[in-house]
């Protein structure tokens, strides 16, 4: 990579790069356009976590319910600094393996027993809609 704009096209979501890349077959002759998609790093110790589990605290932290020990509720405090897609990238506040709750946790105070069941996110009613047919 040569050289990326600093801002992005709030209207297409688009940004500048500049690339320089091998071309031996000359597909790409000068004045042509093409679409990348470039990663920008890996967090080997990043969780995902659905959106609808994540709430805010009174300082406007993330904060999720978690089932702790003996099957009781925790309150987490999150480092989430994105989303992707329908999740949060959660990079501090979860371990792998501990159980977030997804639904309910509205009505729950740490400290209460739960009895937990795996949550299954739903299909989207449109791509359900669609299978019918």
């Amino acid at each position: 990579m040569k050289f990326a704009d600093v801002t992005v096209d709030p209207a297409t979501g688009s940004q500048t790069i500049r690339a320089e890349f091998a071309n031996p077959n000359r597909l790409l002759l000068p004045g042509m356009y093409v679409t990348a998609q470039f990663v920008e790093g890996t967090q080997a110790n990043a969780l995902l976590v659905p959106q609808r589990a994540v709430s805010r605290d009174e300082k406007g932290n993330a904060v999720v319910m978690v089932v702790g020990a003996g099957d009781k509720i925790q309150p987490r405090t999150l480092t989430a600094p994105r989303t992707i897609g329908e999740n949060w990238l959660v990079t501090a506040g979860l371990a792998r393996g501990d159980r977030v709750i997804v639904e309910g946790a509205q009505n729950l105070q740490p400290g209460m027993p739960v009895k937990p069941v795996r949550w299954t996110p739903k299909a989207p009613a449109a791509a359900a809609a669609g299978k019918g047919q």
